[in-house]
């Protein structure tokens, strides 16, 4: 009872996620599935793999150019132990927000306070999450015969224009006197809004970030095609681009353990107005997420090896 109480969300999380396993399993045929997995291409998986950890690569580089414009940078050394051991976090724990805080550790562990540490990675989180939604608009925009099946892609684009909009919002209201006018107790969410606003503004930024995002979701993207193939699944390029950003969007709705359930059905929804059969849907999904498993195990295995020196804090002043 102890520990239900101490951890009673991660075992509501991994009740819901067993819980959409089987409701998908019953209702779309798991026998189908589990066919799928075991024919699928071995060398075609593999290769999915060796994709997903160079577009993780590219996620780490962008946490590195993040730190470096608060003006605290991150080592090279620092972004790669991180970015391995949030990828296993972010399998094991229900949201993204325990790989942040191991990204946010090995940070500290640098020597970065904790402030700016959380500043860098919050403000990273934000512009991958940014990335996904402008994505979706610009396809919206240039390819809507790509946006079939009414429901489900409006609302990941009225999702997607929200995000974008708070974005530019937050980005305007940063370039206001907010210390000002807000209670004192605003003062590390005001200092958050204000970096993110500088940050947001400076050209050379956006550019390394527009760079940096094209090629990690170029890369998300051909694993993802890979994972499609893998089981014999024929679809373009541009469908599967669109599909994936979909899957990426429901990977921020925090109700399983690293996505998994959620994913699979949002698979389902995405791949069916292309006329997928919902068990090769639900089958690309589980190779996906089987894909960042195996990245997870990497980051892991680091996590073990590697450790950390003993951050002090500094005793409290004398009354």
């Amino acid at each position: 009872m102890t520990f239900l109480r101490k951890h009673w969300q991660l075992v509501l999380k991994l009740t819901a996620t067993v819980l959409l396993f089987w409701l998908l399993f019953r209702h779309f045929g798991g026998a189908g599935t589990l066919h799928a997995l075991r024919e699928a291409d071995v060398a075609l998986f593999g290769a999915a793999c060796l994709l997903m950890v160079a577009a993780m690569a590219c996620n780490g580089i962008r946490w590195l150019w993040v730190s470096q414009a608060t003006g605290h940078p991150i080592t090279p050394m620092t972004m790669t132990l991180g970015t391995a051991e949030a990828a296993f976090f972010n399998q094991v724990l229900p949201t993204g927000v325990g790989g942040d805080a191991m990204r946010v550790i090995r940070a500290c562990h640098q020597g970065i306070t904790v402030g700016w540490a959380i500043i860098g990675v919050t403000i990273d989180r934000a512009i991958g999450v940014l990335a996904i939604a402008v994505a979706l608009l610009v396809l919206l925009l240039f390819r809507p015969d790509l946006f079939r099946g009414g429901e489900v892609f409006l609302l990941l684009t009225g999702l997607a224009g929200l995000i974008a909009a708070g974005a530019v919002a937050t980005v305007l209201i940063g370039m206001l006197p907010l210390s000002r006018w807000l209670p004192r107790w605003f003062d590390h969410l005001v200092f958050l809004v204000e970096q993110y606003s500088i940050a947001m503004r400076q050209i050379r930024f956006l550019t390394r970030m527009t760079a940096i995002m094209i090629a990690s979701t170029a890369l998300y993207t051909w694993s993802f095609v890979l994972c499609a193939e893998a089981i014999g699944l024929s679809l373009g390029w541009d469908q599967l681009f669109v599909i994936i950003l979909g899957l990426a969007m429901s990977a921020l709705v925090p109700v399983s353990i690293g996505g998994w359930g959620v994913r699979e059905g949002a698979a389902i929804a995405l791949f069916a107005p292309y006329g997928v059969a919902a068990e090769q849907a639900l089958a690309a999904s589980i190779l996906l997420g089987l894909v960042l498993t195996v990245i997870g195990i990497i980051g892991g295995v680091v996590w073990i090896i590697v450790g950390y020196k003993r951050i002090d804090t500094p005793p409290a002043p004398s009354q």
